[in-house]
């Protein structure tokens, strides 16, 4: 595992967490979240509004490709759905919709299912990895060894204990992997 991903170390980043209560990116979570949790089935249009809210916590302008409309949304459903763990093939083809971005498309998932995905951004990236470039955050495999790792912290007592210490100073409940990723990123 990383040395920036050892439990110990993620739980002091917990303990020193900090947030305001006017602070936007905490506040707008838990609407992002609803949204992907309806139980209805997303269909394309839904895909398209839910990809552009996640945007909005992004610096860049979104643009789709809409080629494989019918794989993209039974991929995103099944990950909503079933917990399907994507492949690299399946993370590729979602990738290249959603701006050839890995980022979008790791916060997408995200909000889908936050239980499976975790959020990967050039913060994260660096935090953990050292990765200063764009190519090197934007790689799958990169992102897959992520998402490896953050499910292993998150199997820890530590994490159970960030989880509960980021709870209690943002004020609403969230995954295990989220509070981890949330510490990364406001550290």
């Amino acid at each position: 595992m990383s040395e920036q991903l050892q439990p110990l170390r993620i739980l002091q980043l917990a303990k020193a967490f900090q947030t305001s209560v006017d602070n936007s990116y905490i506040l707008s979570y838990p609407a992002l979240l609803s949204y992907f949790q309806t139980p209805s089935r997303i269909d394309w249009s839904g895909f398209v509004v839910g990809v552009h809210s996640v945007y909005g916590w992004m610096p860049r302008v979104l643009r789709l490709q809409d080629q494989n409309r019918d794989y993209i949304v039974r991929l995103i459903n099944q990950v909503r759905s079933e917990g399907l763990e994507l492949d690299k093939s399946e993370l590729s083809a979602l990738k290249l919709t959603i701006n050839n971005s890995i980022v979008g498309t790791s916060k997408l998932l995200h909000f889908l299912n936050p239980f499976k995905y975790a959020i990967w951004d050039s913060r994260i990236s660096n935090k953990i990895y050292n990765i200063k470039h764009h190519y090197q955050v934007n790689n799958i495999d990169t992102y897959i060894g992520y998402l490896i790792e953050m499910r292993e912290l998150s199997q820890t007592d530590e994490a159970t204990q960030v989880q509960s210490l980021v709870q209690q100073k943002i004020g609403y409940n969230i995954t295990k992997t989220r509070a981890i990723e949330l510490v990364l990123f406001t550290a």
